[in-house]
């Protein structure tokens, strides 16, 4: 198996590397020199900074909790950043949020110290967020979100206008948590599809998805053309993200608002319920769709991109299925989107950072900037070709997972919708309303705009 998958892919260039030399002129060198410099106090001591990361996922940070050895290297790349250039040690925490909650509270009441940075999913970092447990990272001395150290276009996607809480980053290993979709490579095939070469000609669209799945579905027989492995709310805006579409814009340095008239929202909506309510799409969600499609009674199903490890598990088991990204609304949109699920994870700084002098306050932003740059670069890189190893078994797979993990896409809406209703009426639950229930997209938007437009106004530091 290592060795047809190494002598097919041989001349793949991996994904990551081409991408690091876009964002910042060419290799790790270039990041190392992007990253802060800390004068020394002077007094001449060698001080070893124990810096405290609290995660629900140590395997994020902690070689000795990672099963993968090019996940481990990485992290040993970055930790060894860390200590020769700031001599940082990453002390890794297992915490739950529940617990890390009342942590940062009892310490808030105390004044004391808790941890330095933290990991936790988009929905978990939320609800620190609401209970006012997170330091603002545009407040930190150096930090800046359009850095080439940073993943711009998803970190300021969550910025609540001049302030920003939390931060996306490929070193939190998000890909896991991407919406994508599988198929089986035999039913497809039978109806005249090659949906991979579709993905790389950037003609990979929903009309083109329709066409395949209605041709491979025989409904009669109880054959349909494709399922989802999510409930309608969990999937129907992922689906809407594919369009490439913010609902939400304004929210870094601006004012959050609708970023169309629901009108307009209306009408992507449209476009993508013809694809959604149709007569061969599975019935049921969950276990029942993932069983339908390994039975061969659906040709596609949507799911999370590790959905991959239930259908390989390194040997030649799952060579029948492949994998793709979300489709576009159409050829003219210049990328695919695959949204993150709310269980990506993202960093934050707790409430309870308080800074003695510069140097400390930099050292924090250096353990931000290191993990971000030289972790987002090297873990990207060590996924893929982790999956290469260990799942992927053509270099059409590889450019596959390339194009899944270069469309990554955070949204405002998304994170913050799934915890405040007044952010979810006028866009998630508008759309999932529409798409999974048949109701009016237009009638939804104006009973919830009003709250939306209070609850922005009250809790987010805006420009007026």
């Amino acid at each position: 198996m290592l060795f047809a998958v190494f002598s097919g892919c041989e001349n793949v260039v991996y994904p990551g590397e081409a991408e690091s030399s876009a964002a910042v002129g060419g290799n790790s060198q270039d990041i190392t020199d992007l990253l802060p410099e800390i004068s020394d106090s002077g007094d001449g001591n060698i001080e070893i900074y124990n810096c405290r990361v609290a995660t629900d996922k140590p395997a994020h940070f902690d070689s000795s909790e990672s099963d993968a050895t090019l996940v481990n290297s990485a992290l040993e790349q970055r930790s060894k950043v860390l200590l020769e250039r700031y001599r940082i040690n990453q002390e890794v925490i297992a915490v739950d949020r529940a617990n890390l909650a009342a942590e940062i509270k009892t310490a808030l009441l105390s004044g004391t110290d808790t941890y330095d940075l933290l990991s936790y999913s988009q929905s978990d970092a939320v609800k620190l967020y609401l209970d006012g447990l997170l330091y603002d990272l545009n407040s930190l001395p150096g930090f800046d979100a359009e850095s080439p150290l940073f993943d711009k276009a998803n970190a300021t996607a969550l910025a609540t206008g001049k302030t920003l809480y939390m931060i996306p980053d490929a070193s939190n290993y998000y890909f896991d948590e991407l919406y994508a979709v599988f198929f089986n490579r035999d039913m497809v095939g039978k109806s005249g599809g090659d949906p991979e070469t579709l993905v790389q000609k950037g003609e990979w669209t929903w009309d083109k998805f329709s066409e395949l799945a209605k041709s491979a579905s025989n409904v009669a027989n109880g054959v349909y053309g494709f399922s989802v492995y999510y409930e309608n709310y969990d999937f129907s805006y992922p689906m809407w993200m594919s369009a490439g579409r913010h609902i939400i814009e304004g929210t870094y340095n601006g004012k959050i608002a609708l970023s169309m008239p629901g009108s307009e929202i209306e009408s992507v909506t449209e476009e993508l319920v013809k694809h959604y309510n149709v007569s061969y799409v599975y019935p049921k969600t969950g276990s029942d769709a993932s069983a339908a499609f390994m039975n061969g009674n659906t040709a596609f199903i949507f799911h999370k991109l590790n959905y991959l490890y239930a259908l390989r598990d390194g040997s030649e088991k799952g060579s029948e299925y492949g994998f793709l990204p979300m489709p576009k609304l159409s050829e003219d949109q210049k990328n695919y989107s695959c949204l993150a699920s709310s269980e990506a994870h993202v960093l934050a700084i707790p409430a309870t950072a308080r800074f003695k002098n510069q140097s400390e306050s930099m050292r924090t932003y250096a353990l931000l900037a290191t993990t971000c740059g030289i972790g987002s670069e090297t873990m990207k890189t060590a996924y893929i070709r982790t999956q290469l190893v260990s799942y992927l078994m053509t270099n059409a797979e590889t450019v596959m997972l390339s194009e899944i993990v270069g469309s990554a896409t955070f949204d405002f809406a998304r994170t913050f919708g799934g915890e405040i209703s007044e952010i979810a009426g006028p866009t998630v639950r508008a759309v999932g309303d529409r798409i999974g229930y048949g109701s009016k997209v237009q009638s939804s938007i104006n009973r919830s705009i009003a709250a939306f437009n209070k609850y922005v106004a009250e809790h987010f530091d805006q420009d007026t």
